[in-house]
């Protein structure tokens, strides 16, 4: 019948006993679905962040010349990342939106689209 029940000389209780006396804890409720990053790189559907924005937003790089272009980048990939792209097709957007990847390489866009997933998973799980 599923009702939990307890003996102890004589005195028993059901599941429904305890519960109305308060004494049966809530039942907890289901974690929130596991951030899989593996998942989002078949979304190609959904919108890209501007890329101007992030570099308008940049601060200034270290000679105070211009936007600090990795900052730009690096929150550029952070914000793909949150919006639910995959590391894989957030790296390719980067070489078509960034100079400074485009300067430095696959290899550059492809870090920095990690880097920025890896902090994305960790402040999803501090939430």
């Amino acid at each position: 019948n599923g009702a939990s029940r307890h003996s102890a000389a004589g005195l028993m209780a059901s599941t429904s006993q305890l519960e109305s006396m308060g004494l049966v804890a809530e039942r907890e409720k289901p974690a929130p679905p596991i951030f899989r990053l593996s998942h989002l790189d078949r979304t190609h559907s959904r919108k890209w962040p501007s890329y101007n924005r992030c570099v308008n937003d940049a601060p200034l790089n270290r000679d105070k010349t211009g936007p600090d272009n990795f900052g730009a980048d690096f929150t550029w990939c952070m914000t793909a990342i949150s919006w639910g792209h995959g590391i894989k097709a957030t790296a390719a957007q980067l070489m078509e939106a960034s100079t400074k990847a485009r300067e430095n390489g696959k290899r550059y866009a492809q870090i920095t689209a990690e880097n920025a997933a890896a902090v994305a998973r960790r402040e999803r799980s501090r939430a």
